[in-house]
């Protein structure tokens, strides 16, 4: 995620106005960090869940049982969020350099 920060907060921002652009790279940045934390609760409650029904008499098989399903959780998620980009999130079709 580190490598495509600066192209994506560019393509957020490139149909900003000048003078909002820095407000629009803030509220992309406290999205992105308030997603991944939200979404690395929900994957440890998926783990703790898997790891209490697992039980502890599994020992370790438990524990990459739950891991496994936790990364299950992670994929799920990421369709999900692919779907919705892809279906409901729709841009305008316009562009500052359009209208120049």
């Amino acid at each position: 995620m580190t490598l495509c920060n600066v192209s994506l907060t560019i393509a957020a921002t490139n149909s900003v106005a000048e003078d909002k652009r820095s407000l629009a790279a803030g509220v992309l940045n406290t999205s992105i960090q308030l997603g991944n934390a939200l979404g690395l609760a929900a994957i440890a409650a998926v783990v703790a869940a898997a790891s209490a029904a697992l039980g502890e008499e599994a020992g370790g098989q438990a524990a990459v049982g739950a891991l496994r399903l936790g990364m299950l959780a992670e994929v799920v998620f990421v369709v999900l969020a692919l779907f919705l980009v892809l279906f409901f999130l729709r841009g305008d079709g316009s562009s500052k350099e359009a209208g120049a």
